[in-house]
């Protein structure tokens, strides 16, 4: 109720101090009104603080933290993925971007790529997070682990199906790729550079689904 009355309010304001404003722009006034409260805008203002720190930690500095903070943020809006969770992934990656042979490029690539996953796999917002997190923990880890395994295939199954179709043993095979997990002989560095090799034909099947 006080957000609607907020809405009506602003709607008013606008009413009083601007004749010329038409309906259509009081319209769409009143919708941004009743979407963000002070106290979410405040929320996003945080969650932004907490993405650019972990850039930051991963060692991003100066105008290349800009340009990274840009391209994610265009990753972000491009397939409509929360933004921290991108950061946290780019991060954990950067950290061990050695272990992983991978450059800034390829780090690029791959949180793009997985970003592409999550708009084909669709779903809720929280279990696309849940497997956000855990991927960036199996990139970390050295060995992809079971858990993490089981929690990117419930959010984001399209990752799996690219790793399995790229990586040697897996057959294309998501079946086959657990065993291999179960049995600790897939490798994050073997994890990440199947995942890149499939991450092109992630985005050529994400630009065909209709973003809401």
């Amino acid at each position: 109720r006080s957000i609607s009355g907020d809405a009506r309010k602003m709607e008013r304001d606008i009413s009083r101090n601007a004749d010329a404003v038409g309906a259509k722009f009081r319209a769409l006034a009143g919708a941004a009104a009743a979407a963000f409260s002070v106290a979410e805008v405040a929320k996003l203002a945080d969650g932004y603080t907490r993405f650019t720190n972990q850039l930051k930690v991963a060692g991003e500095a100066g105008d290349g933290l800009i340009r990274t903070q840009e391209r994610l943020f265009e990753t972000a809006q491009k397939y409509g993925v929360e933004l921290e969770s991108l950061g946290t992934l780019y991060s954990r990656g950067a950290q061990v971007s050695k272990e992983l042979g991978a450059s800034q490029e390829d780090l690029l690539k791959f949180t793009n790529g997985v970003a592409a996953a999550l708009k084909v796999q669709g779903g809720s917002a929280a279990s696309a997070q849940g497997a956000l997190l855990q991927l960036s923990q199996a990139l970390g880890s050295g060995t992809v682990r079971a858990e993490e395994f089981n929690s990117i295939n419930e959010g984001a199954l399209p990752i799996l199906k690219a790793v399995a179709q790229n990586l040697d043993g897996a057959g294309g095979s998501v079946a086959r790729l657990k065993v291999l997990v179960n049995d600790g002989k897939v490798s994050s560095d073997a994890f990440f550079r199947a995942f890149l090799a499939g991450s092109a034909e992630l985005e050529a099947q994400a630009a065909k689904t209709t973003l809401t």
